[in-house]
């Protein structure tokens, strides 16, 4: 491994270059193979920048980690049928207890302004109901956001964004849809 000697050199502001190449293009672009090429060519062109950028933002890129595998949880246990937990539990009883640790009992969330995070089924009252004022605000915000996106639908028609807006028109727009 690459040793790095931390903030000696401005690891986020040169990461940013690359970041910046593969976002601004004149089309779409794919963030999962943009990563990958820039992974790529920085380990092998610039190792200082890989080890030091990825040193720089590790405890982002673990927590990043742990709340998709938080996510990820709370996903299988909302789309697996009852049969599949029966499957589990007939597993459990060969010896095999994995496949009950993986439904809505196991689901975490964040119970509090704090983020602090708990599995279900250690939750109380008010961790319910902290997890359910989340899911409100959050569905409220899309909302709004979905309210303006199909404004923007109607306004630009069959032509493009950039045709009919500014970003100080869009701003507005945005302002006077959602009220932010």
């Amino acid at each position: 491994m690459t040793s790095v000697e931390p903030y000696k050199r401005d690891y986020a502001a040169d990461m940013r270059k690359y970041l910046d190449e593969a976002r601004n293009t004149d089309g779409p672009y794919n963030a999962v193979t943009a990563a990958a090429a820039i992974a790529d060519k920085i380990q092998r062109e610039d190792p200082e920048l890989y080890y030091g950028w990825l040193e720089a933002h590790a405890t982002a890129t673990i927590r990043a980690a742990l709340t998709a595998a938080d996510a990820a949880t709370r996903a299988h246990a909302r789309t697996t049928t009852a049969s599949v937990f029966a499957a589990a539990a007939a597993a459990a009883e060969a010896g095999d207890p994995a496949p009950l640790k993986q439904g809505f009992l196991q689901a975490v969330y964040v119970v509090d302004s704090s983020y602090n995070r708990k599995a279900l089924k250690d939750m109380i009252a008010s961790d319910l109901t902290y997890v359910a004022g989340n899911y409100e605000d959050r569905a409220r915000s899309q909302m709004f956001e979905a309210t303006f996106f199909r404004a923007l639908a109607r306004k630009v028609g069959d032509g493009r964004v950039a045709d009919v807006f500014n970003n100080q028109e869009l701003s507005e727009l945005h302002d006077q849809v959602t009220g932010k």
